[in-house]
């Protein structure tokens, strides 16, 4: 029961990492660690990086935008996914 605990903790603060802007003490504390280096041990033996890694390669990743931007095609069959080519 503890393992899966822990695991379900690990997994919010992934989303925590990687989708705010909440400082990684804030993330830990959120998600029930009593120190950051606790988290950190946990959360880099969980996912094989540490968590301010996680969040910097996170940042670097390309989105998808789901919304248009303004002065853009609305329809998604005519957006382009690293081709350069109009479909």
């Amino acid at each position: 029961i503890a393992r899966h605990y822990l695991r379900l903790r690990l997994e919010r603060a992934h989303k925590y990492v990687q989708q705010t802007e909440l400082s990684l003490t804030e993330i830990a504390l959120a998600c029930g660690f009593g120190s950051i280096e606790h988290f950190s041990r946990s959360y880099r033996q969980s996912f094989g990086v540490a968590p301010r890694s996680d969040r910097s390669q996170s940042k670097a990743a390309s989105v998808f935008r789901l919304h248009p931007q303004p002065g853009s095609d609305p329809d998604p069959a005519n957006r382009t996914l690293n081709t350069g080519e109009m479909k």
